[in-house]
Parts: structure tokens; C-alpha cells; sequence
């Protein structure tokens, strides 16, 4: 990628990855760049996205305004990889809600600040949700698989974390509206406490506990 940086305003392009959210179980408000499964199943290895990013600098806080110009399909482990789904994920069967396919345009805006302990942020996306429903098919040769279906999602986000000493108390939470999903809520909320100096030695001990809730229920 290639950046630029002025006194108030920062603009890069290339191949990128962008990281929302605060949350430790489940990243729910992180939108932007592709997972890749077949690396590892609890999905925090992330593709590079092609983007454009500008960013502006405020007292009152910074606005990043992103345009994602291609879009990458996720990598699910091959018919000898693990681990896997009983049906293979075949990549060849993908589908698109929008007829653009991979050339879809998809835009994305965010607004952080910090108040004090307070570390705040408001996103907004408008694109091919990265995470596809799999549908099953039947091949020519009678070979069921499964086919990543790509569906389109506007999606407005907030992510919220509250820094008191060794303990930080977290919220992700999201309303998506599409016509895969309907209209719907979810969202992440907990804490984590850090013990510094275990029985007085070099060593410290994090507690993490987290409530997740989506309205679609199970």
C-alpha cells in the first residue's frame, strides 16, 4: 500500500487490513477485510482488502472514509485439508446476490474519539457481506457440496470500551438490515480484568468474560 500524511488528513490505497472492534470472543463489528479459514478455524486470520482509505483528523474526533473496489471470496480448507465441513466448501460454486459479483462497490465509514476513559467508535458498511451463507448443491456428477453464498448487508456498528485501571469493561453491537438476514440486532458486552504480578512473581493472569446475543436466535 501507499500512504500519504498531511497535518490533518491521511490517504492510502493498495492491499490493506483494517481491524474494528474491542471485543475478545467474537469480532462482531470487524467488517472490512476477508477471513481465511483453511489458515485457522477461529477466524482471526484476515485477507488484505483492496481500499482506498481517507482519514481526517479533528479535535472532536477522526472520520475514516473507505471505497473497497474488488472483493475477495473466503478460503475454506480443500477436500484433504482440516479441519473441515462433512461436505467440502467448493469455492468454484460461489454465488452472488449482486450481479457485479467480485466488482461490487462497496463503501465503509467510521468515527473514533476518546473521551477521557472512554474509547468510542461509530461504523457504518454498505457492501458484500465477507461472511457467505452455505448452501448445498449437486454437482453434474451427483457430488453434493457446499456453495458460499455472498449476500449484500448495510450494517451500522458500535464499539465501546471503558478503561478503569487493570479492568476494561467492552460493547460490540450491530444492526444489520439485508434481504438474506432481514433486519436484525446483535451484540457482544463483557470485561477483562488483568492481575499484574501473580503471588508476587513476573507473571500476569487475565480474566476475560463475555455475553454474546443475536435476535435471530439459534
Amino acid at each position: 500500500s501507499l500512504s500519504y500524511f498531511a497535518d490533518d488528513y491521511a490517504i492510502s490505497a493498495g492491499m490493506m487490513t483494517e481491524f474494528w472492534g474491542v471485543t475478545e470472543s467474537w469480532h462482531l463489528v470487524d467488517i472490512l477485510n476477508q477471513t481465511n479459514v483453511a489458515a485457522n478455524i477461529d477466524e482471526e486470520t484476515k485477507l488484505g482488502q483492496p481500499m482506498v482509505k481517507l482519514e481526517l483528523y479533528q479535535d472532536w474526533g477522526s472520520i475514516q472514509f473507505y471505497w473497497l473496489p474488488v472483493f475477495r471470496e473466503r478460503i475454506f480448507p480443500s477436500e484433504e485439508g482440516r479441519l473441515r465441513t462433512q461436505l467440502v466448501v467448493d469455492e468454484d460454486y460461489a454465488q452472488y446476490e449482486s450481479s457485479a459479483e467480485k466488482t461490487h462497490q462497496d463503501f465503509a465509514f467510521r468515527y473514533s474519539q476518546t473521551f477521557d476513559r472512554i474509547d468510542l467508535g461509530l461504523g457504518y458498511f454498505n457492501g458484500t457481506d465477507r461472511t457467505p451463507l452455505l448452501l448445498p448443491v449437486q454437482k453434474p456428477d451427483g457430488e453434493y457440496v457446499l456453495s458460499p453464498y455472498y449476500w449484500q448487508n448495510e450494517q451500522i456498528s458500535l464499539d465501546v470500551q471503558l478503561t478503569l485501571e487493570a479492568l476494561l469493561l467492552k460493547l460490540e453491537a450491530i444492526n444489520s438490515n439485508s434481504n438474506a438476514q432481514g433486519h436484525y440486532q446483535a451484540l457482544v458486552t463483557g470485561f477483562e480484568y488483568t492481575q499484574v504480578g501473580l503471588f508476587g512473581s513476573a507473571w500476569d493472569l487475565g480474566y476475560i468474560g463475555e455475553y454474546l446475543y443475536d435476535e435471530r436466535g439459534d
